[in-house]
């Protein structure tokens, strides 16, 4: 008995003109509403309607946490120190014991629990600086990509860090500054990064609706991702990966003709198509419409990715369709761009298996299950390496 089996493709998830098409003609349902020509299945497809937590409870602040904050701020020994440079301080002794968390949370959440994403502590410094009334700005910055995979969903965060400014003038000598500095706070803060662009306050707050709808997808809760990401397009329409996302969640609810009109609309308007294409490109496969599918895969080639699951789908593709070195190629490419994938160690066992080189296989496969951090997943791929040892 063949112990591999090949896996679905997974869905990149993430973070104004033309419509494009590929279709012959474009599908317009008729049950549908908009925000800022954005068109997506009423409400009524999704009931009942989960209470989504607004912005001012995501940056509260308990009273225990604000006495704790006034009391160092208003310490002697810190007065002298501007106010943003002694909020830094005071996050800095505070994130000396806070654990990194693959989770948004609030800020009342992260205090309480010392842990969070680095939107988790973007968000704490956020409510301090309002506390205390400080100014603060985000920016997006390109940090090394870590991708890992959920449920058939990739997740590919962005990087977002915040900036705490200087007074606007100095009090006591009357000076006004018209150039202001500021103090980057950030989780993994490295030498010469490089910033991709500043961030509004309505882009930030997007950014925690968009980073819990994700959460609810993997949960497969399609009615909450809806709202959640409808909040997230009030406050920013134009961000690609809600559309990216609420494409997806219309697709999962059976909604397809939905899907495909977000789908388009969303590669009509986004700077970075890439994850619109690939996620399009599965859909059209999903549905059989191969001729259109071959379309968006010859766009698709002519992108440079860093995100190794488009190599590992890639493979995947070739498998299927019986082409086993190119296959192999394409695993080979995942493993440059990141040595930890370990369904890319599985997709050259896979290809080794089927080209009859077992013992290549077996060493693909123990390389997998090295890589792979879930139990359930070590656990598949000893399986698979005990039914190869008894075929041997």
């Amino acid at each position: 008995m063949n112990p591999f089996k090949l896996v679905r493709n997974a869905l990149l998830i993430a973070l104004v003109a033309m419509l494009f098409s590929c279709t012959k003609q474009n599908v317009m349902p008729h049950d549908s509403a908009k925000i800022a020509g954005i068109l997506f299945a009423t409400q009524n497809k999704f009931l009942p309607q989960p209470l989504i937590i607004e912005p001012e409870n995501i940056l509260a602040l308990s009273d225990k946490h604000k006495l704790d904050l006034d009391h160092y701020f208003q310490n002697k020994e810190h007065r002298t120190l501007l106010p943003n440079k002694r909020l830094s301080m005071y996050l800095k002794s505070y994130v000396n014991n806070y654990f990194y968390y693959n989770q948004t949370l609030t800020a009342n959440e992260s205090l309480d629990r010392s842990q969070g994403n680095c939107l988790s502590l973007a968000i704490l410094t956020t409510a301090f600086a309002k506390h205390l009334g400080i100014d603060i700005g985000y920016q997006l910055v390109d940090s090394t990509p870590v991708y890992q995979e959920e449920n058939g969903i990739v997740l590919s965060s962005e990087h977002v860090r915040s900036l705490l400014y200087e007074p606007k003038r100095d009090r006591k000598n009357g000076i006004f500054f018209f150039r202001r500095s500021a103090i980057a706070i950030d989780y993994f803060p490295e030498r010469n990064i490089k910033v991709r662009k500043s961030v509004n306050e309505n882009e930030f707050l997007s950014m925690y609706y968009r980073n819990r709808a994700a959460e609810a997808i993997i949960q497969k809760n399609n009615v909450l991702a809806y709202w959640l990401l409808r909040k997230a397009l009030d406050f920013h329409p134009d961000d690609q990966h809600a559309i990216n996302m609420l494409a997806l969640v219309h697709e999962y609810h059976g909604l397809k003709k939905y899907a495909e009109v977000l789908f388009k609309y969303g590669i009509g308007r986004a700077e970075n198509k890439l994850s619109l294409l690939k996620n399009y490109h599965i859909f059209l496969q999903r549905e059989k419409r191969f001729e259109d599918a071959d379309l968006i895969s010859k766009q698709l080639r002519s992108f440079k990715t860093k995100n190794p699951f488009e190599w590992v789908n890639l493979g995947n593709s070739s498998l299927a369709q019986g082409k086993h070195y190119e296959a192999k190629r394409y695993f080979k490419r995942a493993l440059k761009l990141a040595p930890y994938v370990h369904q890319a160690y599985f997709g050259i066992a896979k290809s080794e298996y089927i080209l009859g080189n077992h013992k290549a296989a077996k060493r693909a496969l123990e390389k997998a299950k090295e890589n792979s951090y879930e139990m359930k997943n070590k656990e598949m791929y000893q399986n698979k390496l005990t039914a190869l040892k008894q075929e041997s």
